[in-house]
């Protein structure tokens, strides 16, 4: 049995709820020095500059409700040819009430990550530049910070998809991804 205490769903996000994760580029894209970004809009502009802004106007989410939805879904993020999938990763998430109370809706899309699990979690925010910034505004005045995951806690990540068959992982066994169906 894998260890997956590092990635205890209720204890990381304190809630039975489902919620929509974002991966960021690092740390500082959630949470800049408030020294040099004081004005929280400011910030949340900051951080939709700096990893949520897409030509297309959407964000691209993983819906997670469980420790091994969570664990999969990171293994997924991290699986680039050519990179170790145990690169640390730093996560923005939002709760559904989050982002309907912003008039935004939810689309479930698949994903194209290397693994069928986390790709079959995949949803896509479509909206506007404004509500995308006050989405991000709204959980920074709330205090809810990023989710952060060193490279020591991303070592135990990959070896519950690897059991499962995952593709993401770079077993050289692994020809196809069986690990969700």
């Amino acid at each position: 049995m894998c260890d997956l205490s590092d990635f205890d769903f209720k204890l990381l996000f304190n809630t039975d709820c489902t919620v929509y994760l974002r991966k960021l580029n690092r740390n500082t894209n959630w949470n800049p020095n408030p020294e040099e970004i004081p004005i929280i809009h400011d910030r949340a502009e900051h951080c939709y500059n700096m990893a949520f802004k897409d030509d297309r106007h959407q964000i691209s989410v993983y819906a997670v409700s469980s420790t091994i939805e969570l664990a999969r879904v990171l293994v997924a993020m991290n699986a680039t040819p050519g990179r170790p999938s145990t690169e640390k990763i730093v996560l923005a998430w939002f709760t559904e009430e989050d982002i309907q109370s912003r008039g935004m809706s939810i689309y479930k899309v698949n994903g194209d990550t290397r693994c069928c699990f986390a790709n079959s979690l995949h949803h896509d925010i479509k909206d506007d530049r404004t509500k995308i910034i006050a989405l991000i505004e709204s959980a920074m005045q709330i205090k809810r910070d990023a989710i952060r995951f060193n490279k020591k806690k991303m070592r135990k990540a990959p070896n519950s998809a690897e059991n499962a068959g995952c593709y993401a992982t770079d077993n050289p066994k692994v020809q196809i991804c069986t690990c969700g169906f």
